[in-house]
C-alpha cells in the first residue's frame, strides 16, 4: 500500500469507524452467548492490503484505542490486535493474489489468534477465572464470526483504498497497455501479406 496523505486519511477514518461500530454497536449485543468482535478483523484486512509493517501497526493503534476505551488492561487488545494484523501481513508478504474467501479465512484465523493472545495475556495477568470447557466453542464461534465478517470488511476496505493498492495499480495498468495494444493492431493489409 503507499501511504499517501489521502489513503492515510482513508485508513484512519476506517479504523475510526469498526473502533465506533465495535465499541457502540457490536459489544452490547451477544449472539450465541458471545459478542461479536470485529476489530481482529478489520485489522488483518489492512495486513492483506497493505502488508505485516501496515497490519501490524493498525493492530496496535486500533487496539490502544480500544483498550482506552474499555476497562481491559492498557495494551493487551493493543498486542493481541498488533499479532494478528501482522501475521496477515507476512502471508501477504509471501503469498499470492488474494480473494475474498482467502481474506474471509484470513480474518477468522486473524480473530482465533487475537482472542487466543488475549486469552493468554489475561491469564497470566490473574484477571480472569479459571478456564470453562465453553471457551472453545466461544472461540470457534469468534472465529466464525471474524470470517463471515471479514468478507464484507476486505470487499469494503479495498474498495475505499483502491488507488493507494500496489496490486490493483499494476493490474488497471496492465489492462490499460492491453487495451491500447489491441487498438493499435493495424487490421488493414493483414491478408494482403
Amino acid at each position: 500500500m503507499i501511504l499517501t496523505p489521502s489513503i492515510l486519511v482513508r485508513s484512519g477514518l476506517l479504523l475510526l469507524l469498526a473502533l465506533v461500530l465495535q465499541t457502540y454497536l457490536f459489544s452490547p449485543v451477544e449472539l450465541t452467548g458471545t459478542v461479536v468482535w470485529v476489530l481482529p478483523a478489520s485489522v488483518v484486512v489492512f495486513g492483506l492490503l497493505g502488508g505485516s509493517l501496515t497490519g501490524g501497526v493498525a493492530g496496535f493503534l486500533v487496539g490502544l484505542l480500544s483498550d482506552a476505551l474499555t476497562n481491559s488492561p492498557l495494551g493487551s487488545t493493543a498486542l493481541a490486535l498488533m499479532a494478528a494484523g501482522y501475521l496477515a501481513g507476512l502471508y501477504r508478504e509471501r503469498g499470492s493474489e488474494l480473494g475474498w474467501l482467502a481474506a474471509g479465512i484470513a480474518c477468522g484465523l486473524g480473530t482465533l489468534v487475537a482472542n487466543l493472545v488475549i486469552g493468554l495475556l489475561m491469564a497470566a495477568l490473574g484477571q480472569s477465572g479459571p478456564l470453562s470447557w465453553g471457551a472453545p466453542a466461544e472461540l470457534v464461534v469468534q472465529a466464525l464470526y471474524g470470517f463471515l465478517l471479514g468478507i464484507p470488511i476486505f470487499l469494503l476496505f479495498r474498495k475505499v483504498l483502491a488507488p493507494g493498492l500496489v496490486d490493483d495499480r499494476d493490474r488497471r495498468r496492465r489492462r490499460r497497455r492491453n487495451a491500447t495494444a489491441r487498438g493499435n493492431v493495424p487490421w488493414e493489409g493483414i491478408g494482403d501479406r
